[in-house]
């Protein structure tokens, strides 16, 4: 399928953490984690690398219920009690 590119600033926040995991040069942000190589140990490095980065936690049951970064980005949104774009912007600067 063709790789859908990442459209928001949590979704490339995404993006780079999961390429990072999966030492992946390319993927799309309607990939399956559990499908491109990720298992429930990549999937705790992901939440545990993004709730540093957003400084919130960041449940590993999402990574099993919301598989895409798409998906995860939304999920994250709807339980995030913080503004998400000042979160990554902080991230991105620090």
């Amino acid at each position: 399928g063709r790789v859908v590119a990442p459209e928001t600033p949590l979704e490339e926040l995404l993006h780079g953490v999961w390429r990072e995991v999966l030492a992946r040069d390319s993927l799309g942000v309607e990939a399956n984690f559990f499908a491109i190589g990720g298992h429930s140990l990549l999937a705790m490095q992901v939440t545990a690398r993004l709730a540093a980065r957003l400084g919130h936690d960041v449940p590993l049951r999402l990574m099993f219920e919301h598989p895409t970064i798409r998906r995860l980005a939304s999920a994250i949104e709807a339980i995030s009690t913080i503004e998400p774009a000042a979160a990554v912007r902080r991230a991105a600067s620090g």
